[in-house]
């Protein structure tokens, strides 16, 4: 075990900071399997948000169940999203959220075989406007504002043939913070993260989801090379406990895509 988490941990410092890896590193019980899980080391909250210790999210709470079901231990790194398929594929995570097949994130190593969990949540990335363009459709849309490393892709034909033209940003706060100056038509950003930005950030009012405008829904699933076993338990274990499951998406807010964009589509009282 000592030897392992030396590699492991030496093979990190290569990629990011850590945060919080030592001190759980350190308290892994011996006795138990342990698996490094990757996510990239971005706020995503409630989803996930690995640079916070005291407000992980979602994931790191439906794990933690997981681990203590299948007496596990279960340690947790964020690296950058590129770093951290390369990480996947080398060994030096043993999983990594969040992922997907459609997003063709192929192995270097061509001879690997990329095995997926069951969906862990559906996320909706959506176009936040300012309540005033809520409604006023695409004619009037001439600017979107994303954080780096996002791509919109609901929105990328009207981008390449110049309709809309794309900002980029640090991060999804000063995107809505854009879109609340009316600096920029509308923000792609994820409907539960933004709506977390604008519950903790006072500054940003009168934005909303525009269902009238493009959105996406996909489906954030964990990923591995080496342990499918460890995704089939997890499979099971969402299977097997839709309470826990649903106190938990209540705990942190989370709800259905389809319901969001229907109460969203309806005329307010």
């Amino acid at each position: 075990m000592y030897i392992r988490w030396c590699i492991i941990l030496c093979s990190l410092l290569l990629y990011a900071p850590l945060h919080g890896v030592c001190q759980q590193a350190g308290a892994a019980d011996s006795r138990k399997p342990v698996y490094v899980i990757g996510s990239e080391n971005i706020g995503y909250y409630p989803h996930y948000d690995f640079m916070n210790s005291e407000q992980p999210g979602y994931l790191s709470s439906l794990l933690k169940l997981f681990a203590e079901q299948y007496n596990l231990e279960l340690v947790f790194v964020a690296l950058p999203n590129k770093r951290l398929h390369l990480a996947l594929e080398q060994g030096v995570v043993d999983l990594a959220y969040p992922d997907n097949p459609n997003w063709g994130k192929k192995p270097v190593n061509r001879q690997l075989s990329k095995f997926y969990s069951q969906p862990i949540t559906q996320v909706l990335g959506g176009t936040i406007v300012h309540t005033r363009q809520k409604g006023k459709g695409l004619r009037e849309f001439k600017s979107l504002v994303v954080p780096f490393g996002f791509t919109p892709i609901k929105w990328q034909q009207r981008i390449d043939q110049n309709e809309v033209r794309l900002v980029q940003v640090a991060d999804a706060l000063k995107a809505l913070e854009l879109v609340q100056r009316q600096r920029v038509s509308g923000a792609d950003i994820e409907f539960h993260v933004a709506m977390h930005l604008i519950d903790t950030h006072p500054q940003l009012t009168n934005l909303t989801l525009d269902p009238g405008l493009p959105y996406d829904i996909v489906g954030f699933s964990i990923s591995t090379y080496k342990h499918p076993e460890l995704l089939k338990q997890l499979d099971a274990f969402i299977a097997t406990h839709p309470n826990e499951i649903l106190e938990l998406k209540q705990r942190y807010g989370l709800r259905s895509p389809k319901n969001i964009l229907e109460q969203q589509a309806s005329p307010s009282p």
